[in-house]
């Protein structure tokens, strides 16, 4: 699955680089969260993940879902199945505008699941011989899958939601 970056000017990427930096420093850490924004503006994939996860996570001082899920919203490609599965965190806990529902959090997860599984049967099943870089692709979206399921499982676990027959 390509990222929506993945077409990124090295500028952009520099850009991207520039605000983890920032981000990494407590003292420079709300101009790196001001990098993200603009970016994330701009239609960063990467930027808008960043920033929802920040805000899911308080990593940005405050826990704010209603930011959270703003970029969230945005995030297509590489990022998207995290994206969902960090949305459904934020209508398991609710926000100012959002009444806790864990009913779309279980549909959320659901859909990631099903989806990670679809993934994983067309990553692994025989298509016959195929080339080196093809092989590396492969690869790279299993790693995909498996970092993914692991996140889906911590936070389904923390809101007791089960996957009945799927993530086999």
């Amino acid at each position: 699955m390509p990222s929506e970056d993945a077409g990124k000017s090295p500028e952009t990427s520099l850009r991207l680089g520039a605000a983890f930096q920032l981000l990494s420093v407590s003292s420079t850490r709300q101009e790196g969260i001001e990098l993200l924004k603009v970016l994330a503006d701009e239609g960063s994939a990467e930027a808008n993940y960043r920033l929802g996860t920040l805000y899911v996570e308080g990593d940005a001082q405050i826990v704010d879902n209603n930011l959270a899920l703003k970029y969230l919203k945005r995030v297509k490609g590489e990022h998207k199945y995290e994206a969902d599965v960090l949305t459904g965190v934020v209508f398991a806990r609710g926000s100012k505008n959002l009444k806790p529902d864990l009913a779309v959090t279980r549909k959320l997860f659901s859909d990631v699941a099903r989806n990670l599984d679809s993934l994983n049967e067309a990553c692994t099943a025989p298509i016959g011989s195929v080339g080196p870089e093809q092989q590396k692709t492969k690869f790279r979206v299993l790693m995909m899958i498996n970092e993914t399921w692991g996140f889906l499982k911590y936070y389904a676990d923390a809101y007791g939601i089960n996957f009945d027959g799927l993530g086999k």
